[in-house]
């Protein structure tokens, strides 16, 4: 039985659904968020003016660091294919991420891709994403 992903994402968090049979359920098994990918620190919170955090969240470097994260999902998916974690892939994202994420997946990956969906659902409950992953795949 091939055992089938569902990568649920947006540029800041993926959430990772697998299910061993095409008519088994959706269970939720790992989430990602753009933490992963911040330097550091030193554990104080760092208070910015918010004007500040109006230009950086719509600033270049901002946006790059969405990229950055995708990039860090596509490895994940990449390793998680080498290892054979996954026999097919689906996909779940709004346009715009999903193209960057296509783009970014190796091609031995991209054979594994079975489905691909443009929604935003990552900001769903868990047993609401797997109703819709039922009802999509």
């Amino acid at each position: 039985m091939p055992t089938q992903w569902a990568v649920v994402a947006d540029d800041s968090r993926a959430r990772i659904f697998a299910r061993v049979a095409a008519n088994g359920s959706w269970q939720d098994i790992d989430n990602l968020t753009r933490r992963h990918l911040e330097p550091a620190s030193d554990g104080r919170e760092q208070r910015l003016p918010p004007m500040s955090r109006q230009l950086l969240a719509s600033s270049d470097i901002h946006r790059g660091e969405g990229r950055g994260f995708i990039s860090l999902l596509a490895d994940k998916l990449s390793a998680a294919r080498k290892r054979g974690d996954f026999d097919q892939l689906m996909l779940v994202a709004p346009p715009e991420m999903l193209g960057e994420l296509r783009r970014r997946l190796d091609s031995a990956t991209l054979r594994k891709l079975m489905g691909v969906e443009e929604a935003d659902m990552v900001g769903l409950p868990v047993k609401a994403t797997q109703r819709e992953l039922a009802r999509r795949f």
